[in-house]
């Protein structure tokens, strides 16, 4: 396994031209949520060998955040995803 975001399994944000840059559909937070995957949740070996990156979603969403909790927070997001209809992977 490997963190990554080159993979057919997540959205690849596509922007549309605005006036000096460009502008996404989604939000920022939206979208941190469809271009990450998190994996092996609750397992503490690959939560300890890649530094909780295995929760990349948390990670993006809450940078400034110990990855010690990640694997706490993972839940709430998960929760606020599927009320919002966003597709957590």
């Amino acid at each position: 396994m490997q963190v990554s975001h080159i993979t057919t399994d997540v959205d690849w944000p596509n922007g549309k031209p605005g006036d000096n840059a460009m502008v996404l559909a989604d939000s920022w937070a939206e979208s941190q949520v469809k271009t990450s995957l998190d994996y092996a949740h609750g397992d503490g070996f690959w939560t300890y060998m890649c530094g909780a990156l295995n929760y990349q979603i948390e990670h993006h969403l809450f940078p400034g955040i110990s990855q010690y909790y990640l694997p706490e927070i993972a839940p709430i997001v998960k929760k606020t995803c599927q009320e919002y209809n966003i597709p957590y992977r």
